[in-house]
Formats: C-alpha cells, sequence, structure tokens
C-alpha cells in the first residue's frame, strides 16, 4: 500500500512520467468526464434549470407610434378604451376569484399602457353574466347592453352578433363613428404556439396587439388585403393576424366565381398555391389570371409566396416573369434552383439560412425601417434564387451570402456567389398609380420559429415591406415578443460556428502546450 501512495505520489510530481504523457493523461480526464456528463444528459434529460419569468415590460417604441395620433386625440378629446371580458377582482391577486392564467398577462401589458399613457388609453372591466361594466380605477358599475361591445356576424342573418367569451377583448373609441376592434380569443391571438402537441407557447406579443388595434380604432379607413383561394394555398393564420397588426381587414376571394378583383382590395396575396391559376375563366369577362393582370394595370399590389418545391405553375409564373420576375432554374423547366448558403446557414445542410439585404434603393429603404428596432436579419428556409430583369421594374430585396450555391434536385449545378432570395417589381400603372409584386420564393418567412425567435427580423421585415412597397402606416414595429421558448432555431450561423468549434478544439491544444513548457522547466531547473 505504502509502495502504491509513493508511485502515485511521483506521477502526479512528474518524476516518472513525461510531459506529453500528463497532459494527454489531463486531456483523456477532460473527454471522459464530458462524455460522461454528454451521456447522463441524454440518457435522463439533466440539465441546469431555472424557471421562466416573463418580462412583460413594454418597449418604447408604442412612444414612437402613438406620438402623432396622442396629439390629435388630446384635441379631439378622444380616449382608447381596452374592454376585458371579466371582473375587476379576477385580476387582483388577493381575491378569491383571481385568475392566473394568459388573459392575466394581456391585461398586465394593458395596465402598463393604461399607465403609460393615462390620457390616451384606460381600461374597463365587464362581467358577462350581470351585463354590468366598470371604467378605470373607479369601482362603480353601471348595466350595459352588450351588443353595444359586440360586432355583427355578416355572414348570418339578421342581428347576429358574435359571442363574448371570457377571453374576449374589445377596443373602441370614445368617438362617434369609430369601428370596434374585436378579438374574440387573446390567448390565440397573443400567443404563438411552440408545438400543437404540446400546446406550449413559444412566445407572447401582447404589447404588439395592443398598440396596433389602438391605431386601427383611431384610423379613418382600413385597407384589405384579400387571400386568394381554391388554388391549394396555404391558410397562413400567423401572416394574416401580421397583417390585421399592419391595419389590413381580412377578406378571400375566389377569382373562379368573381368577375374581377375587388375595387377595394389595397392587397392581394397569393399564399404558396399548389395548382395553377386558370387561363379559361367561368364567368363570361376574363379568366382568373386575367383578372390578375388587369387588377395589376390598375395600380393593385401583390404578395406572393410560393414553395420552391412545388411543380411549376407556368401561369402564374408566367405572370410575374412578365413584370420582371422569374425563378432560377433546369434546363426542362421542372426544377427550381435551391439555394444552399454554406456560411449563412443556420442548419447543417445550409438550407435554412440568414438572408442579407440587396444593394438596391428600395432594399435600403426597407433595410433603414428595419434597424431602427431590430438588428438581426431574415431567416428563410429551403429559399429558391430568383431571376430580375431590372428594365421591367424588378429589384432585389434579399440576397444569400457570397458563400452560396444553387442545387438542382440534390446536385450542385452552380457557383458560388449571391443569389436573390425576395424581390420586388414596381412599374406604372393606369391614372399615374404604381403597382407592386412582391415575391418571396420561400414560404418561411411567417414560420412561428422564425417570429419568435431572438435575432431574427422577420416580423419587422414585413412590416417594413407594407410600409415601404405597399404604403401602409403605423405599423408596429418594434414591439418585441416576449420569447418564452428560445430552442427551436439557433442563431448561430455556420460560419461561427466553425469558428466556435476552432477556438474549443484549441483549448486542448493549448493546455498541452502551456501543461508542456510548465513540466520542461521544471525539469530543468
Amino acid at each position: 500500500m505504502k509502495n502504491m501512495k509513493e508511485k502515485l505520489i511521483s506521477w502526479f510530481k512528474g518524476e516518472k512520467l513525461k510531459g506529453s504523457a500528463i497532459c494527454a493523461l489531463v486531456i483523456g480526464v477532460i473527454i471522459a468526464f464530458n462524455a460522461i456528463v454528454y451521456a447522463f444528459t441524454v440518457a435522463f434529460n439533466l440539465y441546469l434549470y431555472s424557471p421562466e419569468v416573463d418580462d412583460l415590460t413594454i418597449s418604447g417604441s408604442t412612444d414612437v407610434l402613438f406620438a402623432d395620433a396622442m396629439a390629435e386625440a388630446k384635441e379631439n378629446g378622444e380616449k382608447i378604451r381596452i374592454v376585458f371580458c371579466r371582473t375587476r377582482s379576477q385580476f387582483d391577486p388577493s381575491s378569491s376569484t383571481y385568475t392566473d392564467d394568459e388573459v392575466n398577462k394581456f391585461y398586465i401589458t394593458a395596465k402598463q399602457f393604461e399607465e403609460k399613457y393615462p390620457d390616451f388609453i384606460e381600461l374597463a372591466y365587464v362581467n358577462l353574466l350581470t351585463k354590468r361594466m366598470s371604467v378605470g380605477d373607479s369601482g362603480k358599475e353601471e348595466l350595459i347592453d352588450l351588443t353595444e361591445l359586440q360586432v355583427k356576424d355578416e355572414s348570418g342573418s339578421g342581428d347576429e352578433y358574435y359571442p363574448l367569451y371570457n377571453s374576449s377583448i374589445i377596443f373602441l373609441s370614445n368617438k362617434e363613428g369609430r369601428e370596434k376592434r374585436y378579438i374574440q380569443d387573446i390567448t390565440a391571438a397573443a400567443y404563438v404556439l411552440a408545438s400543437v402537441e404540446t400546446g406550449e407557447y413559444s412566445s407572447y406579443n401582447g404589447e404588439e396587439i395592443i398598440a396596433s388595434m389602438t391605431m386601427w380604432v383611431l384610423a379613418d379607413e382600413h385597407k384589405t388585403a384579400y387571400f386568394t383561394t381554391h388554388h391549394g394555398e396555404v391558410a397562413d393564420i400567423t401572416f394574416a393576424n401580421i397583417l390585421s397588426c399592419a391595419g389590413y381587414s381580412i377578406e378571400t376571394l375566389d377569382l373562379r366565381q368573381a368577375d374581377y378583383v375587388p375595387k377595394d382590395a389595397d392587397l392581394l396575396v397569393i399564399s404558396n398555391p399548389t395548382k395553377d391559376f386558370e387561363t379559361s375563366g367561368n364567368t363570361v369577362y376574363y379568366p382568373e389570371i386575367e383578372k390578375l393582370d388587369r387588377y395589376l394595370k390598375e395600380g393593385g399590389n401583390l404578395y406572393v409566396t410560393l414553395d420552391p418545391y412545388v411543380k411549376k405553375l407556368h401561369v402564374l409564373e408566367g405572370l410575374l416573369e412578365k413584370y420582371g420576375i422569374s425563378f432560377a432554374e433546369s434546363e426542362d423547366g421542372k426544377l427550381r434552383h435551391i439555394v444552399k448558403d454554406n456560411d449563412n446557414a443556420i442548419t447543417a445542410d445550409g438550407f435554412t439560412l440568414v438572408a442579407d439585404y440587396a444593394d438596391s434603393a428600395l432594399a435600403n429603404k426597407i433595410e433603414s425601417s428595419v434597424r431602427d428596432y431590430n438588428e438581426g436579419n431574415v431567416v428563410l428556409k429551403e429559399a429558391a434564387a430568383l431571376k430580375l430583369d431590372g428594365k421591367l421594374g424588378a429589384m432585389p430585396v434579399l440576397l444569400s451570402s457570397g458563400a452560396s450555391s444553387v442545387y438542382e434536385g440534390g446536385d450542385r449545378v452552380g457557383s458560388e456567389g449571391y443569389y436573390c432570395v425576395g424581390a420586388v417589381s414596381r412599374f406604372a400603372a393606369k391614372d399615374g398609380k404604381e403597382s407592386n409584386i412582391f415575391v418571396l420564393p420561400s414560404v418561411y418567412i411567417s414560420a412561428n420559429d422564425a417570429l419568435s425567435k431572438k435575432g431574427y427580423s422577420n416580423r419587422d421585415f414585413l412590416y417594413s415591406v407594407f410600409d415601404n412597397v405597399f404604403g401602409v402606416e403605423n405599423v408596429p414595429y418594434g414591439c418585441t415578443p416576449v420569447y418564452r421558448r428560445d430552442a427551436v432555431l439557433e442563431n448561430l450561423t455556420m460560419k461561427s460556428a466553425r469558428l466556435y468549434t476552432a477556438l474549443i478544439l484549441s483549448i486542448p491544444a493549448i493546455i498541452t502546450v502551456v501543461g508542456s513548457v510548465i513540466i520542461i522547466k521544471r525539469k530543468n531547473r
């Protein structure tokens, strides 16, 4: 036993081991320890955990958004009321009826607005059973006709109203003639689901909802966005919510049945169609594609997202090409060129990439609006490469990095270079109007994980497109969501990851060199 102890002491002193052997032993111990920890982490889901605490503090971006509106409202004596379909006691933690749920978190945000803008915003509480309402800090309750808060169901017959629920929120003005804004379920509107299976939320957008709905109520006119139907379009609810926050009223349009695009269509949205548009119509007027073309020639605005893996839509893509935007594709026209970014990818396969802004006047304007509130760039997944004809008014907005290549059916067919992954075409229309077409060759820009992830500006980028391309005012820039889960996408690009990996791998080498120097110096004493 004594001999064993002496040997161990001599080993630690380096008397019977070479310096390189000691360093190798240390590195081996470190690697073994990391392997054991990793194995336990994977097997038993062990990780450092700290309880999530939601920071519900509203940002300063609303000061900019509300500045002119508050000044005008003060002159007119106008005030915005946010009505909760709950009693005041349900928001009081000391009350026996207190309810701690998502609506309560929305109330905390709304209360901050009331305290920050006391002459502009006030809260009200309605008991749906007794039909009594109290306003502001006063505990006084008065009877109210609930139809004053409800919105009529235009699809029904007669005086039918949408019902009010415990989770309903109503925005209204004390000025006559203003339209109400009714949110049937604030949980569905203000919270983004991370997973339908788990029911967990990834982010909470209460500030954005309150800011945008307040501006919506104050607006004298509202723009209308129509979503085309019956071409296999994806019902992008998240994008529809963003449109709503940008001040649009949402409608649907079946171009097969309509004689033309409605005159109140400020924006026409074609969201990821899987079937082509008709070249022969069911009406006595025009086929679908001619109705679209006519709409554009008369000063219409078009927003198009396309899945790069969907088969070629010859008719629709032919219309876009007419105005300068087309896909880079295989010689037979069957396969689109998919962009793979070897530097700015955030996944190992390279097809989920962080796009940068192009060097064009419009792109610079869009970027400038975003940068006032957000330092991140746009993240896209499986985007196709676009070809643009500048003579027809097409200009790039988003580009992949110079380390990108294009792939055709899994095979690399293009050399490294910058590829356009987002474009706008602007051209003169009838009566001095201007038409705008925004095309995104990816259906990912409004995906939940892209919108509810720190480090990316997809949400503010879309608002900037509405603002600078389609002329929408008072969009809620910078209303940053509260991120409740931050593990959907990694913010680290592949280029950053390579540098990070190199740094980590250099640590054992540094330990080896330093250890060797120390041991050699000790032996040469």
